[in-house]
């Protein structure tokens, strides 16, 4: 999610679908009105926008539920304890990821294996090349 983080007044809000029609004219850029913990925030970029509100959502979400477990009682401390529950949401899949990822390679390393070995079995049954000839000139 790319763009700038910026509270606005009211006066802004009001100011903002001018604004908003310009940035279009101008860029590739969107921007997505959302409200976290209560405060309004333009936010500017150029990533998806329903993707930037699923995003705000999550943070709103994560904030609520701090400032309801009274873990902390001012908006900057339950932010940043959020970003770090956030963070290790975010490390904990990627843990799980990798660990996917080596029990992928394993298995495809243990296919190679028996697909190796079945290769080797069948052509151990197989004439040597030079006999082959034999054979089939004896039909």
């Amino acid at each position: 999610m790319d763009g700038d983080w910026e509270g606005t007044t009211a006066e802004e809000r009001a100011e903002e679908p001018a604004r908003e029609e310009n940035a279009v004219e101008m860029s590739s850029e969107s921007s997505v009105r959302v409200q976290i913990f209560g405060k309004v925030y333009q936010l500017r970029g150029d990533g998806d926008p329903d993707r930037t509100r699923r995003v705000a959502e999550l943070v709103d979400r994560k904030m609520g539920v701090l400032a309801d477990s009274r873990v902390a009682s001012d908006s900057y401390r339950i932010a940043v304890l959020a970003a770090l529950e956030l963070a290790d949401e975010l490390l904990e899949l990627r843990d799980a990821e990798e660990r996917r990822q080596g029990r992928a390679a394993g298995e495809s390393d243990r296919l190679a294996a028996l697909l190796a070995r079945v290769d080797q079995v069948s052509h151990e049954d197989e004439p040597p090349a030079d006999d082959r000839s034999f054979y089939a000139a004896a039909d």
